[in-house]
């Protein structure tokens, strides 16, 4: 029969969940291998351009810590990026073919995930991350920046670090994690 040659549309929806659920896992990868490169961040900044020209795709901004300060700074133009401290092995291998110390491969993946699903799976950055700048920027209509959340500090899922500071990711270790020094 003719029909056999033929896949459903349930192939399709079924291959498309597929590429959803890869495209959202590489998202804690970006973090996990951003926090080993920047321990102390908390978020990595993306943006778009303001103006869309056909080619809306992200852009490396900024490492940022959990009060928003800039802890790594991106080039605009992204002709001149050094590369990123290493990671270890585990975590290097998880990249392959890409280089996790190359910002050029970093941005790469993320933008891979993004066009996936554009709008969806990349964030706002919360406004307590945001500069006063981009706060000003954001009232006058401009794009807010994108964030990925790098590892809460204490090393606990999201949401748990609550009693210790409300912030999430957190940007200290909870007391049940280390001892508290006032």
């Amino acid at each position: 029969m003719f029909t056999n040659r033929l896949r459903p549309v349930s192939a399709l929806d079924d291959a498309v969940v597929k590429v959803h659920g890869a495209a959202h896992a590489m998202v804690p990868l970006v973090g996990e291998t951003l926090h080993r490169q920047f321990p102390t961040g908390a978020w990595l900044v993306l943006t778009r351009p303001e103006k869309y020209d056909g080619h809306d795709h992200v852009r490396l901004h900024s490492v940022r810590g959990p009060l928003g300060e800039t802890l790594h700074r991106f080039t605009d133009d992204g002709t001149m990026w050094e590369q990123l401290p290493a990671v270890p092995e585990d975590i290097t291998a998880l990249w392959s073919p890409l280089d996790p110390r190359n910002p050029c491969h970093v941005l790469e993946l993320i933008d891979r995930v993004d066009v996936i699903a554009p709008y969806e799976i990349v964030d706002m950055l919360p406004e307590y991350a945001l500069t006063a700048e981009e706060i000003g920027h954001q009232a006058q209509g401009g794009r807010t920046p994108l964030g990925i959340p790098l590892p809460c500090a204490c090393r606990r899922p999201a949401g748990e670090c609550l009693p210790c500071c409300g912030l999430s990711p957190c940007p200290v270790v909870c007391s049940e994690c280390a001892p508290w020094q006032p």
